[in-house]
């Protein structure tokens, strides 16, 4: 515990204390004693994780900090957590904690809420977080290889350079799956080829590599190249700059997306709505556009390269 201030005032003290991330304000008039706060018994469904015991110097009101959370769980009680949930057929709740750096490879969260939670550079090789909840979690930096994000909800949330194979020969079938998940308005970045996006919603995504306040030429490019976006909806997606040769976009929604300057050789676009894309500076080599719903009103294809290599 860290005293921050401790002020007199109209015969009040105004007393703020930093117990771990949360930020304690507290009130005591003056001379009277200090009334301890009673914190609850923080619980799981299914799993007692963490008792919080009552500390006699704060009172009332928490303010929990929005950054830099510090992990509250141990790898141990999320595997008892979701081991015995599972019988009684519980969900799991680890909404806003901090669970990074952790060792949760082969776990089954299916179903289990993640919401806000900050997951940064754990490993979940192999495991299972189909129909998860992880709106506004923060999975930078993670350990995806042949993980399960199918159905999954990821609205929101950040997969910042997270490691998808095992070692550097890049195998493609160790990808992990978001087929069909929510994935509006994530911001994702690295290089994660062979993933499959098959159904998922993946709307006001950014896979572009700026950063604010950053100079682009030096920001590594992105890439999905061979991965599967067939029947996805990318609708106002941002690409730009992005690798995605050999990927697949049949049956995608892909109207305002922003393509410019991407690698898009020998990308399959059959049936694909390209509606208000902007191809400028984008290499369309080989790439297969000749079934493509509302190609006269994309943009940029003037500025297109190889675009003949494409329509033919």
């Amino acid at each position: 515990m860290q005293r921050l201030r401790d002020r007199n005032g109209g015969g009040r003290r105004i007393r703020a204390l930093l117990i771990g991330t949360s930020l304690v304000l507290s009130t005591v008039s003056a001379g009277a004693a200090e009334p301890a706060l009673v914190t609850p018994t923080m619980k799981l469904p299914g799993q007692l994780l963490k008792p919080v015991e009552p500390h006699p110097d704060v009172t009332t009101m928490e303010i929990r900090a929005a950054e830099g959370l510090t992990n509250d769980t141990t790898a141990g009680e999320i595997t008892a957590a979701l081991f015995n949930a599972k019988p009684a057929g519980a969900s799991v709740d680890f909404s806003g904690r901090g669970l990074k750096h952790l060792d949760l490879s082969e776990l089954d969260f299916k179903g289990a809420r993640l919401t806000r939670s900050d997951v940064f550079g754990t490993d979940l090789t192999k495991a299972n977080l189909a129909k998860t909840d992880l709106a506004g979690a923060r999975l930078d930096r993670t350990v995806l290889t042949f993980a399960n994000f199918a159905g999954a909800n990821l609205e929101g949330a950040t997969l910042m350079r997270p490691t998808i194979y095992s070692d550097l020969r890049s195998d493609w079938r160790e990808a992990p799956v978001f087929d069909n998940a929510n994935l509006r308005g994530v911001r994702l970045t690295g290089r994660i080829d062979g993933t499959s996006f098959k159904g998922a919603d993946l709307s006001g995504l950014d896979f572009s590599p700026h950063e604010p306040r950053a100079d682009i030429s030096f920001l590594p490019r992105n890439f999905c190249r061979g991965c599967r976006f067939d029947g996805a909806t990318l609708a106002g997606a941002n690409f730009d700059d992005a690798s995605l040769a050999m990927a697949s976009f049949a049956g995608a929604n892909l109207s305002g997306a922003r393509l410019t300057r991407t690698d898009l050789s020998r990308v399959d676009f059959t049936g694909a709505d390209v509606t208000g894309v902007d191809f400028a500076g984008a290499d369309l080599a080989d790439a297969d556009l000749r079934q493509v719903k509302g190609l006269e009103s994309a943009k940029g294809l003037g500025l297109a390269l190889n675009l003949e290599r494409a329509l033919r």
